[in-house]
Parts: C-alpha cells; structure tokens; sequence
C-alpha cells in the first residue's frame, strides 16, 4: 500500500513536468513561427512573438509557468521567495506586451485595443491576488501556532515581499496607466529573470540530478535573456528622448537633441 508522502512527491514530480512542457510547448511554437518566415529574420525578443501567432501560447505558457513558480517550495527559503516573485511578475509579463511590435512575423496579427487588454487583464490579477495574499496570511499564522518550532521570519519576508510587489503595481496601473502599459513588461521581465538566475543553478541541480556545470549553463542562459530585454529597453527608451528632443543615452557631454524646426508664419 503506497505511503500518504508518495502522493505529494508524485504531485511534485508533475508540476516540474508541467513546467518542462510548458517551456518546450513554446519553443516549438517559436520554432514553427520562424520557419515560416525569413530564416534570417527574428523578433527582437522572445517578447516581441506576441506581435505573431505564438501569442495564444506564449501568454498561456508565462502563465503556466508562474502558477508552478509560485506554487513549488524552494530549497531554502530565500530560493523560495525568489520563486515566488518570478512567479508573480510571470503573468504581468505574459498580459502586458513589449512596446516593440519587431518586423518578423508570418502573418499580420490584429492586435486590437491594447490598452483595453492590459487593463481588463491586469485588473483581473490584481484583484485575485487580494485573496491570495490573504491565504497567504492566514496560513503562515497556521503555522506560527501549529509548528512553532520550525515557523521562520521568512515567512513574513515572502510575504511582504509579495504584496509589495502587488501593491506597488496597483498603484502604478492606477495612478500612470500609460506608463504602465508602456514599461511594466521591461519592469516585470527584467526583475522575473534576475529572479531566475539567482535559482536556476542550485535549483536545476537538486530537482533534476544534473551536473551543477550544466545548471550553470542554463543560469548563463537566463542572464544572456535578461542583457537583451534590458538592451532592447535601452533602445527603446533612447527612442523615446529622441522623439521628445532630448539627447538620450548615447549623446555626447553637453549635446541635446536637435529641434527641427518649421517655417514660423
């Protein structure tokens, strides 16, 4: 007769699984994309595929994928935390679009509103996560009473942690919409990769049994990720300043941008 444990280590095993098949069922659809364009020709980021008909499954995969963040326990604590945070920045990145739509598509895809999709999606999240972080509460109090002995600090720490990250975004959706719906993709893809990284190598390592040289591979791989989010939001950024007159990152001591003006009647 199979032990009570054996289920749980069994529910374990699948949610790794689920992630696994999340990140492949996405690569493939990338794969799929590409073929059918210019083999020369790629997005930007993998970001920029929500412009494509990779979108169905790169906003279901993200989200997938933070679902089982969230939901797997961590190594220790810290690594737990960290998953957590990746987790929930994982959906923000997935319903918010990167600004730059990229050249390389197979097909036109029609957008629609956008600015009405993110704040109907982003809407939705913030409110589900009230009773999340409420759980949350209630369950590490639980604890407090239950298991004294191997209750932690960090509990609280993640907790925080979590409704900092939810209250902050609530503020910024509500007080700059637009810039909400301009940045919070770099903000949240950014901060869910460094999440990443600082997790993949020992946690890789431990859930899976691979050399830990192999772990650092994919941390590398992940950091490779985060430097072209990062660069293509510099870009971006600089963009912007230019088209507002300023002379952006890449100008020289004491240079602005040049005004171009018209005929003064």
């Amino acid at each position: 007769m199979p032990v009570p444990g054996g289920y749980s280590i069994k529910t374990y095993r699948y949610l790794r699984m689920a992630m696994i098949a999340m990140i492949v069922l996405l690569g493939a659809s990338l794969v799929i994309e590409w073929a059918k364009t210019d083999p020369h020709c790629l997005q930007n980021s993998i970001s920029a595929y929500y412009y494509t008909p990779v979108r169905a499954i790169f906003v279901g995969s993200l989200i997938t994928i933070g679902v089982c963040m969230v939901v797997l326990k961590g190594n220790t604590e810290p690594e737990d935390i960290l998953l957590n945070v990746a987790g929930i920045l994982a959906p923000g990145v997935a319903l918010v679009p990167t600004p730059g739509r990229g050249t390389c598509h197979s097909v036109p895809v029609d957008l629609g509103d956008a600015a009405a999709n993110v704040s109907n999606n982003m809407l939705a999240l913030f409110i589900i996560a009230v009773p999340c972080l409420v759980v949350a509460a209630i369950f590490i109090i639980r604890d407090r009473i239950q298991h004294p002995n191997q209750w932690t600090w960090m509990y609280v720490v993640g907790l925080a942690v979590s409704a900092l990250i939810f209250g902050g975004g609530l503020v910024w959706f509500f007080a700059d919409r637009e810039g909400f719906i301009d940045n919070a993709h770099y903000a949240a893809a950014i901060t869910m990769f460094l999440c990443i990284i600082a997790v993949v190598p020992s946690a890789v390592s431990a859930w899976l049994g691979i050399p830990p040289l192999i772990a650092q591979f994919l941390g590398g791989t992940c950091l490779l990720i985060v430097v072209s989010v990062a660069l293509d939001m510099v870009q971006r950024i600089e963009a912007n300043l230019l088209m507002r007159n300023y002379g952006g990152f890449l100008s020289g001591p004491g240079q602005k941008g040049k005004r171009i003006k018209g005929r003064q009647y």
